[in-house]
């Protein structure tokens, strides 16, 4: 029985390998809050690579949306992670500076 491993530190270490921070659901939670609940269903968080989010797009209609709001919701979510964040520089100095979607 000694043998046994938590499944949090499998976790952690999966997510390690392929780059996903440990904070991502901190993150999937904050982008709902961020660009709406409805809008999360159609511009979906996928994962992160780097300081960029990586959405999937359900149509050519939120792709329109994401582009039109891309820098608002970057602002808002940085500001979010790191409320001590000055408000105008939050995409040039936040954590998170660009989204592309991937599907």
């Amino acid at each position: 029985m000694e043998n046994f491993v938590k499944a949090e530190s499998i976790i952690k270490k999966i997510l390690s390998r392929y780059g996903i921070p440990e904070d991502f659901e901190k993150i999937y939670i904050l982008w709902e809050e961020v660009v709406s609940k409805k809008i999360a269903k159609k511009i979906e968080l996928c994962g992160i690579k780097g300081d960029t989010l990586l959405v999937s797009v359900n149509s050519a209609l939120y792709l329109h949306h994401l582009k039109l709001s891309k820098k608002e919701w970057l602002k808002k979510l940085n500001l979010y992670l790191d409320p001590n964040l000055d408000e105008k520089n939050a995409i040039k100095d936040g954590r998170f500076k660009d989204i592309r979607v991937v599907k």
